[in-house]
């Protein structure tokens, strides 16, 4: 993580967007940090985030690489038993990790601890997002997508997953 940090100092954040205050472009890394714990998304990895380089001036990209999120890789067989055993279910997200990181830590304490390096702005600013974000407007984007390429089932699964890692994030995190 401070790596990553050391690398961003002399960087902006991504062009074309108006961010709050002074973000930073590691404050923005954070937002992408978690929303890959949200998503359950465990590939952020140094070929998975980069810098732009344009007439002279040097921002991060826009997040990208994320075909491995949602549970991807789950067949609907286990989504139904993990939708119908809570624990299960629980097991399941609480076991995600960042094999891509020093000891591979689980993707919601790499999100809270880039939270914690971020700037005062940067938390509030990400934690509000996640914390606006319902069940219903989740619905909303998860629901058109055809049932040819998401079954039912993974729809369900998908609105679920988000619902709880949102609560997880929320609920775990600890500025300190």
């Amino acid at each position: 993580m401070a790596a990553v940090q050391h690398a961003l100092e002399e960087v902006g954040p991504p062009a074309d967007i108006d961010w709050p205050g002074d973000f930073t472009a590691f404050d923005v890394w954070t937002g992408y940090l978690l929303m890959d714990a949200w998503v359950a998304g465990r590939d952020r990895h140094h070929e998975n985030w980069a810098v732009i380089l344009r007439g002279g001036e040097r921002r991060l990209a826009p997040s990208f690489d994320h075909g491995n999120a949602l549970g991807f890789q789950e067949r609907d067989e286990r989504r139904v038993r993990m939708l119908g055993d809570e624990p299960h279910m629980m097991r399941w997200v609480e076991r995600g990790t960042s094999h891509h990181f020093a000891g591979k830590p689980k993707l919601t304490e790499l999100a809270w601890s880039a939270l914690r390096r971020a700037s005062p702005a940067a938390r509030r600013f990400w934690l509000d997002r996640l914390d606006s974000i319902s069940e219903d407007e989740v619905r909303s984007v998860v629901s058109p997508v055809p049932r040819a390429i998401m079954s039912e089932v993974t729809h369900t699964f998908v609105v679920r997953l988000l619902a709880t890692n949102r609560r997880r994030l929320l609920d775990g995190y600890s500025g300190t």
